[in-house]
């Protein structure tokens, strides 16, 4: 799971929902409920969530619920006005191409922009798959003790800097 500074973007937009939102809670955009209600965001009040990005392995996906978890936080689809704004969740493919909920499948690294709900959950602005990246080698660890075991120390060379001369 990796949790990263918001971008400029993000900010700028959070910011420019609360102003344009004023204090009325945001209301229901036309279409909304085309996955199960509870998998899809209709109300939602700027003030009271704060812009988030994780870039994360999906660890659960049901289409028929509409649930996607990804680094254990359940992303919700977002389908509502705010502020005048129809605010609509966009998911999409490694090459930014609209694609279904359906999609996403679990394993796969996705990016998700939205807003943390103060109930726990992300309604997602933008989902997207990521191209998947090669293994990266993973660094080994001994602790010291057994690494000075394995390999035994030699003693200095003669003349070497720090050693008297015999």
């Amino acid at each position: 799971m990796t949790l990263r500074p918001l971008p400029l973007a993000a900010i700028v937009t959070a910011a420019l929902l609360a102003a344009f939102s004023g204090t009325q809670a945001a209301t229901p955009a036309p279409g909304a409920g085309e996955a199960s209600p509870a998998a899809v965001v209709e109300q939602l009040d700027p003030e009271e969530c704060a812009p988030i990005e994780i870039v994360g392995v999906v660890m659960e996906a049901d289409p028929e619920r509409g649930v996607i978890v990804v680094a254990e936080r359940e992303i919700r689809g977002l389908n509502a006005w705010v502020g005048g704004r129809a605010l609509k969740t966009q998911y999409l493919d490694e090459a930014g191409k609209p694609r279904p909920r359906a999609f996403f499948r679990k394993g796969e690294t996705v990016a998700v922009e939205g807003f943390r709900h103060p109930e726990g959950f992300v309604a997602a602005t933008r989902l997207q798959k990521l191209e998947k990246r090669p293994p990266q080698p993973r660094a080994s660890f001994q602790p010291v003790e057994e690494a000075r075991r394995k390999s035994p120390r030699r003693p200095p060379a003669a003349g070497a800097a720090g050693t008297p001369a015999r």
